[in-house]
């Protein structure tokens, strides 16, 4: 279990999603208001994503865990209703 206060994902890919946003950002894949996401390996209906922010300012700190109605895993968590658009993505992704 991570040590980040709202996840349970493994923090080697909370730090992936963190470089990813920052890789992106810097290849000019998303800008200010651009997001990444990726699916909890474990958890399938979950997703990690960063709070509603700009991917080049994106720490661990910042990675939320949300179901895919948006709503957090964990109380506490931000939900932001740009974040509510990935949840319906990610859902309309399941097999």
């Amino acid at each position: 279990m991570s040590t980040l206060p709202f996840l349970t994902a493994d923090p080697a890919l909370v730090a992936e999603l963190v470089d990813a946003n920052h890789i992106l950002y810097k290849q000019g894949v998303v800008d200010g208001f651009g997001h990444v996401s990726v699916r909890h390996p474990e958890h399938p209906g979950r997703f990690l994503i960063a709070r509603s922010m700009a991917p080049a300012l994106v720490t661990p700190a910042d990675i939320v865990e949300l179901d895919l109605d948006g709503n957090p895993v964990i109380a506490g968590a931000d939900r932001k209703s740009t974040r509510l658009n990935s949840s319906h993505v990610s859902e309309s992704r399941m097999p």
